[in-house]
């Protein structure tokens, strides 16, 4: 009887020794996936901090003076007073810039390809 009893006690004994080992065998399997998705997290984190710290440097300088004259002299083709305006075609310099002298203006001859000039001979829209 005693023989049966250290049987049955060593069977219960291994069975709550095989569910603890599977419990706690699921909790880490658990605790590493969690550790894993902060990690993602973590790294979504630093590069979402990353893009807005580059957002803010843009938006400083784009409320800079420099960004400013910049834009208006490439959209509005403005010049500040002193300066010149050199303009530069496609493929180099210009051939030659000419001067008028009774307005003292600057006019400048640009010179296209000639396939640039058979395409706006067939396919202009301007009369």
């Amino acid at each position: 009887m005693k023989v049966i009893s250290y049987f049955i006690l060593a069977g219960l004994l291994l069975v709550l020794l095989f569910f603890i080992t599977y419990k706690l065998s699921h909790q880490i399997y658990k605790q590493n996936k969690i550790d894993r998705e902060i990690e993602g997290f973590q790294a979504e984190i630093d590069r979402l901090s990353q893009e807005n710290q580059d957002l803010d440097e843009l938006i400083a300088y784009l409320q800079t003076d420099d960004f400013k004259e910049k834009e208006v002299k490439d959209k509005l083709n403005l010049i500040k007073e002193g300066e010149q305006l050199v303009l530069v075609k496609e493929y180099g310099l210009l051939e030659r810039p000419i001067q008028n002298e009774k307005e003292n203006e600057l006019k400048v001859i640009v010179h296209h390809t000639n396939y640039y000039y058979w395409w706006h001979y067939f396919f202009s829209l301007e009369k």
